[in-house]
């Protein structure tokens, strides 16, 4: 007898009461709780059309920023916006979330309604730096991952229904969408060609290092299973002179294989001696939700 496959959809993969609970004071809790009521986060299910923007926002506060939770339980984020052709996502998250961001140089820190948000990333699974201000352990040297919800898609995939199938994707699209705008550079091996070059977080650990590609490269073989995307690809080294020890990597793609990725998700061309790639309108963009 074949075993029944999961649906997903109503999951939820943070509730309201442990949003609330969260806070020392219940009261700071429900005033925090109503700042995203009124934005229709919960239930906070893989259903809600918010789950594709808040997983978009906390990609890009994981691969590029930061998310911290320091002195008397307080939670902040940032992101970084340091690449030159990355995409500026603050006005759309502004409308859709109801928060708003503050530019200090090339970063984008949150403002108001911030902190509740920073909070919901954190108990969302993304990683979260501990300490004081002064003081903060940061993810490469604690050592990070994807978050739960989205590694349970890549790992269960197989065991998923159609419907739950069909939204994984999209979510696996929009991880892969951040990656290629705020991590991806080109590495030329001859005056002629050039590979793409998925940089990954670096790590204290080369197991670390690999686990995160490997939840890459699934990723990316689920969401476009064309592109077929290798474990072989995967170059991690140590730094050198770094004490205690940490480790960076990449996922290398030749730019034959990396072409393969469809135009409507992305577009690839070399520029000079700089590949420009540029993920397309994210899942909750795409009219009608017609993104499969």
């Amino acid at each position: 007898m074949q075993a029944r496959k999961r649906n997903i959809l109503n999951e939820e993969i943070c509730t309201r009461e442990q949003f609330v609970e969260s806070y020392k004071r219940h009261g700071n809790g429900e005033r925090a709780a109503a700042i995203l009521d009124n934005k229709d986060i919960f239930p906070l299910t893989y259903s809600n059309p918010k789950c594709a923007h808040l997983n978009v926002l906390g990609l890009y506060v994981y691969l590029s920023g930061a998310l911290t939770k320091a002195d008397r339980n307080r939670y902040d984020a940032m992101i970084s916006g340091g690449r030159k052709h990355q995409r500026d996502i603050t006005d759309l998250m502004e409308s859709e979330l109801g928060m708003t961001f503050r530019r200090s140089e090339n970063d984008w820190e949150f403002a108001e309604n911030g902190a509740p948000y920073a909070r919901l990333l954190s108990l969302r699974g993304f990683n979260t730096s501990h300490g004081t201000s002064e003081n903060i352990e940061r993810k490469a040297a604690t050592g990070s991952q994807l978050p739960a919800y989205l590694t349970d898609i890549i790992e269960q995939y197989n065991a998923l229904d159609a419907r739950s199938k069909k939204l994984g994707r999209r979510l696996l699209k929009d991880l892969i969408g951040v990656c290629f705008d705020t991590k991806v550079y080109a590495r030329h091996t001859s005056l002629r060609t050039a590979d793409v070059e998925l940089e990954l977080l670096t790590q204290p650990s080369r197991a670390l290092i690999k686990w995160q590609a490997r939840d890459i490269i699934g990723a990316i073989n689920i969401a476009y299973p064309v592109v077929g995307v290798r474990e072989d690809q995967i170059r991690v080294h140590k730094i050198r002179s770094v004490n205690p020890s940490k480790y960076e990597g990449r996922i290398s793609i030749p730019m034959k294989q990396a072409l393969r990725f469809p135009t409507d998700s992305c577009s690839s061309a070399i520029v000079a001696i700089q590949l420009c790639v540029k993920p397309s309108k994210y899942s909750f963009e795409i009219r009608g939700g017609r993104r499969n």
